[in-house]
């Protein structure tokens, strides 16, 4: 398998993510690789031990969260966008559909104990199981896979402890943003199955890489780190370089 295909063909695709999250938000510098990262690792983290989440937060309404969750929705694996899921709800449609999971309006889901520990135990493969109990026996359920938190008041430290947290601002007057029509289905129609494609064919680089991490270059300044991902601008700069440093390591 040719390595050196697998990273340009994979640099291809994160560059059309990068200009589509680019073209439709006011992202601070850098943010549209994070989120081009993680919404391709959505379609391989069942090669990984974790996925950590997306906690999208904003200080007021307006500010964009919906259009980015429509974004990452069209472009994850397998997406499915819930308001207020149940406990029950949540563990059935992870284990039967595996997806990437849109959590809108978290605040008031996450208020429950119950839900908060199922969601904290999902970022985890190693942690992401339920069991429950039936009168024909117990039962486990997987609730292990991506999930996009999207809230305007803060969520439990658990949850910041286990995301890469994306700030929203109100748009200015001078900023221009191409506008996203929510009916627009032919948003990631395209690179959704380039996607998919990429993973499938190149699925034993993809699997010795995650046996095989490569360390993610540390910042010049000090900041925080969730799981080793960039949260401030100059953290979100080592994303790329951690790439090109993958493939030259591998390619080399």
């Amino acid at each position: 398998m040719n390595t050196q295909h697998f990273f340009r063909e994979g640099e291809a695709l994160l560059q059309e993510l990068e200009s589509i999250y680019d073209a439709h938000m006011k992202l601070e510098e850098g943010l549209p690789l994070v989120l081009s990262l993680w919404t391709l690792h959505t379609h391989m983290y069942k090669y990984f031990r974790i996925t950590p989440y997306l906690w999208i937060n904003s200080p007021v309404r307006g500010c964009g969260k919906t259009t980015l969750c429509t974004l990452l929705h069209s472009l994850s694996a397998n997406a499915h966008y819930t308001v207020g899921i149940s406990k029950a709800a949540l563990y059935r449609i992870i284990e039967t559909l595996a997806p990437t999971l849109v959590l809108d309006e978290a605040e008031g889901t996450l208020n429950d104990r119950d839900m908060l520990a199922l969601v904290n135990a999902g970022y985890s493969r190693a942690t992401g199981t339920v069991v429950r109990a039936y009168r024909d026996g117990l039962r486990s359920y997987q609730v292990f896979c991506p999930k996009i938190i999207s809230s305007i008041k803060p969520v439990p430290h658990t949850i910041v402890d286990r995301s890469i947290k994306i700030e929203l601002q109100r748009l200015l007057e001078t900023d221009m943003v191409a506008p996203l029509h929510e009916d627009d289905e032919s948003l990631g129609q395209d690179l959704l199955p380039k996607m998919h494609g990429w993973v499938e064919q190149y699925r034993g680089i993809s699997r010795a890489l995650t046996v095989h991490p490569i360390s993610v270059p540390a910042p010049s300044t000090p900041g925080k780190r969730t799981f080793g991902v960039p949260c401030s601008r100059s953290h979100m700069c080592c994303a790329r370089a951690a790439w090109r440093n993958c493939k030259r390591q591998r390619c080399d």
